[in-house]
């Protein structure tokens, strides 16, 4: 599929098409430095390429192009990336994909390096959410069997990750 054919797939697939209000941070890594990239809405990047960019999972589908440079999936450094959310206070990781090959791009791995007393709760798929993503995570046949176990899921943990979100100190 043509570039510019799936950055229209994933335009046509977010509700919005520019950057929030709200602070949201998008990773990706470029594919010939390795340097990894966050773009925000000060980047100068549009939203629909910023995603474009974390989507290009390698062997998957192909470096994304902005400005001249060819990015993929900043899921590539870690699962969750969960680093960034460094000066915040709870955190609520959700990692659906929860793999690391060294404790420190894990999602805990990650928030305790942040500080000790930080209050966090790091949501992974359970055995039934794993078992319907199947093998192929990014295979669109499981789309809604994985959104359905997800939402299953969602019920279970609601409580804990509430608990962690409404412990803000006043």
């Amino acid at each position: 599929m043509p570039e510019s054919e799936r950055k229209r797939v994933i335009s046509s697939r977010l509700p919005v098409k520019t950057w929030p209000q709200r602070d949201l941070r998008i990773t990706a890594i470029d594919a010939e430095s390795g340097e990894f990239v966050v773009f925000k809405r000060d980047s100068g990047v549009g939203l629909v390429d910023a995603v474009a960019a974390s989507c290009a999972v390698p062997l998957v589908y192909p470096p994304a192009a902005i400005g001249g440079r060819r990015f993929i999936d900043g899921g590539m450094r870690s699962v969750a990336n969960a680093d960034l959310a460094k000066g915040f206070d709870p955190i609520v990781a959700l990692t659906p994909l929860s793999v690391g090959l060294r404790r420190s791009r894990t999602a805990e791995g990650q928030i305790e390096s942040l500080g000790k007393d930080i209050r966090s709760i790091v949501v992974k798929a359970d055995a039934r959410a794993r078992k319907e993503m199947g093998m192929q995570s990014l295979d669109p046949a499981f789309r809604t069997s994985s959104a359905r176990a997800g939402w299953a899921q969602a019920t279970s943990v609601a409580r804990a990750v509430a608990e962690v979100w409404t412990s803000v100190r006043a």
